[in-house]
């Protein structure tokens, strides 16, 4: 009896041990959707005077050393002034936070914390936190903001990059990483006059790398400057005529390889157009064609500026409309319109002159095209609608 004990004993223990020892299995209790919360920050934001050697971030449970959509933890943190790569330790329920050659004296610190920190059951933060603190005795009251586009498309970058580099000690570079849409922030930069670049960081190495869209520009900051940046492949060339095609038998689409700049006027004299007897046919007005980049996106919690963020109730889904460019978008369609029809089965060629791109390169090129049998764009021949009944009513008697 004593040794049948003993084996039930022994199977409740090895049941045990082998619950304990399940790779992947989080702790017990009650099943959590939410993410892991942080309940604490050291130095918390708007700290002056900060003396050690690492910023360390505590969250109210385990989270998981492989974060979602990016390689590492470092991957999910930008120390601004950029002074060597993050380096991020994990210490279960909190992540210390250091730059790899040290916090410079007397200089305002903003850490950012991106979205990314999951737990280990795979609920993940939506969010940023962002805290600025000092290691001098102030922080200057400047703030660099704004929105980086896409100047092609209109739409906001989410995946941008934006650094401000003072033009007296280029060594040091202020950072920030736009938000899901195009805002950025940077706050306690030094009144100076800044080379401010911002990119579309398309691989996510947080550098700027060939191909890459961008937008550069010089600014005064003294105390708050909103910013918007416009980023757009930098070619070596100016715009070169791509394809022509027929909307009807006075009107072409003339499409580019790369964009023509905004700012400079269309005009029927930057386009000429020959038939197959070399006869110039007149152009009688030329107009670009943007496409509506109207579109909505959900709201999203606001950043969180403090150590530990207030518990806010579930709300209706919403949408906003995406903020959109102050300046006209670059242009690569461009829609020119006849004197004359052209006609069915010929051969043409659109010359585009000194085309103009948005780095003020020049480059004319040509196409040729046949005109395709097509039907001339004239005003459609609007009819009386038919009577009801062509049976006449006599009166006293009823209609058929």
């Amino acid at each position: 009896m004593k040794a049948r004990s003993t084996s039930v004993v022994n199977a409740i223990a090895m049941v045990a041990l082998l619950a304990c020892a399940s790779p992947g299995v989080p702790p017990g209790g009650p099943e959590r959707h939410t993410p892991p919360m942080i309940t604490r920050i050291q130095p918390d934001t708007n700290s002056i005077g900060v003396r050690g050697k690492e910023f360390v971030v505590h969250f109210d449970e385990v989270i998981s050393e492989r974060p979602a959509g990016a390689a590492s933890l470092n991957d999910l943190v930008l120390i601004s002034p950029r002074n060597g790569a993050p380096v991020v330790d994990w210490h279960r329920s909190s992540l210390s936070i250091r730059p790899r050659k040290g916090w410079l004296r007397n200089t305002a610190y903003t850490v950012t914390l991106l979205p990314g920190i999951s737990d280990l059951r795979g609920n993940v933060r939506t969010t940023s936190t962002v805290v600025t603190f000092s290691t001098g005795t102030s922080i200057p009251p400047t703030v660099l903001g704004g929105t980086l586009f896409d100047w092609l498309s209109g739409l906001p970058v989410n995946t941008g990059m934006v650094e401000a580099r003072p033009v007296t000690d280029t060594s040091v570079v202020y950072v920030a990483a736009s938000d899901s849409i195009g805002h950025y922030h940077m706050r306690g930069l030094p009144v100076a006059q800044y080379a401010v670049r911002g990119y579309v960081d398309q691989n996510r190495n947080r550098a700027l790398d060939p191909g890459e869209a961008f937008d550069t520009t010089h600014v005064y900051l003294a105390d708050s400057l909103n910013l918007e940046l416009l980023a757009f492949a930098h070619d070596s060339t100016g715009p070169r005529l791509g394809t022509v095609a027929v909307s009807d038998s006075v009107t072409l689409r003339a499409i580019f390889d790369t964009p023509l700049d905004p700012r400079v006027p269309l005009a029927p004299s930057q386009f000429t157009l020959t038939g197959p007897d070399s006869a110039r046919i007149a152009i009688v007005s030329v107009k670009a064609v943007r496409e509506d980049t109207t579109r909505s996106a959900p709201v999203l919690p606001p950043v969180s500026q403090s150590a530990i963020p207030i518990p806010q109730r579930r709300t209706a889904k919403s949408t906003i409309v995406l903020p959109k460019p102050t300046r006209p978008l670059l242009v690569r369609d461009v829609l020119v319109v006849l004197a004359t029809p052209l006609h069915p089965g010929s051969t043409y060629r659109l010359t585009a002159i000194n085309a103009v791109g948005p780095t003020g390169r020049t480059l004319s090129s040509d196409r040729t095209f046949g005109a395709p049998n097509l039907p001339k764009s004239t005003p459609a021949i609007k009819t009386a609608p038919k009577p009801a009944s062509s049976t006449p009513v006599v009166p006293g008697r009823p209609a058929r």
